[in-house]
C-alpha cells in the first residue's frame, strides 16, 4: 500500500476557506515562510502563474530598496 504525503500548509488552507483546493490550486505563504503555517498566512491562489505574481512583487519591492547614508528604504 503506497502513501500520500500530505502537506500541513495545504489542509489548514482548505479548512480555511471550507473546501478542497481544486486541481491546480496552490497555496502561497503571504510572509514567504514557509514554516509559518497560521491561516491569516496563507492564501490560496488559483494557479501557479498567480502564485509566481506573489513572488515577482516582491523581488520588484527588494529591487526598489535603495540605501541613503547607511539606511536602507
Amino acid at each position: 500500500m503506497g502513501y500520500k504525503k500530505i502537506y500541513l500548509h495545504r489542509v489548514i488552507a482548505e479548512a480555511k476557506i471550507g473546501r478542497a483546493l481544486r486541481s491546480g490550486e496552490i497555496v502561497h505563504h503571504i510572509d514567504h515562510n514557509p514554516l509559518n503555517n497560521h491561516p491569516d498566512n496563507l492564501e490560496v491562489c488559483s494557479s501557479s502563474f498567480v502564485h509566481s505574481q506573489h513572488h515577482r512583487k516582491r523581488e520588484k519591492k527588494l529591487e526598489l530598496l535603495i540605501e541613503i547614508d547607511g539606511l536602507w528604504f
